[in-house]
């Protein structure tokens, strides 16, 4: 089985316990810099360096899985850590893809 980590915005994560309260993770969207428009065989592309900041008391931990390469979608799940060092795996219901590309 191949494993590949990614980093994306999971719906319907979380949801702790009161004994037990969960470490989540809470992205924050920086501003976008060096925007600039790119004209190129003619057509224009808005082009940007884009960051996300996790200001969150827990890390983002996304596991992708797919039992072969030749399977291009992962089912996915997050990890998300409890305070009592614990730890719970919650499904994602969408699906991960890895794209090759030289922005990566």
């Amino acid at each position: 089985m191949l494993v590949a980590a990614a980093f994306v915005l999971a719906a319907g994560c979380g949801g702790g316990t009161r004994r037990t309260p969960e470490l989540l993770p809470d992205l924050d969207q920086l501003e976008p810099q060096a925007v600039s428009i790119e004209r190129k065989g003619g057509r224009e592309r808005l082009v940007f360096l884009s960051a996300v900041e996790n200001v969150g008391s827990g890390p983002l931990l996304v596991a992708g899985r797919r039992p072969t390469r030749a399977q291009a979608d992962m089912s996915a799940s997050q990890l998300v850590r409890r305070t009592d060092g614990s730890a719970v795996n919650y499904p994602i219901r969408s699906r991960l893809r890895f794209v090759v590309s030289q922005t990566h």
